[in-house]
């Protein structure tokens, strides 16, 4: 299976427009196959892009967040802020 990250190259490389609907589009649509290791970027992504993975996906969402209480997924993961500390879109 190969995997895609344009979507989300497309919300935080672009502005609200064309290209940035498609960017959540294909990042939502995909995210099932890569969800626990893409994680950590969903705050990052859904504050760079302006909605909420919650909102669309919200048993995706709340499969994440079940993964992430075992220590061993945890651990290997970043924190949300510090992916958002070190994308594009911060300040």
């Amino acid at each position: 299976m190969q995997i895609s990250f344009e979507g989300g190259r497309k919300i935080w490389g672009n502005k609200i427009g064309e290209e940035h609907d498609k960017g959540i589009k294909e990042f939502l649509e995909r995210e099932h196959e890569v969800l626990v290791p893409f994680y950590s970027w969903f705050y990052a992504l859904e504050e760079c892009g302006d909605f909420s993975v919650e909102a669309a996906c919200p048993k995706i969402v709340a499969w994440g967040k079940r993964c992430v209480e075992r220590n061993s997924v945890a651990a290997s993961l970043p924190e949300s802020e510090k992916v958002i500390n070190k994308s594009l879109c911060s300040d």
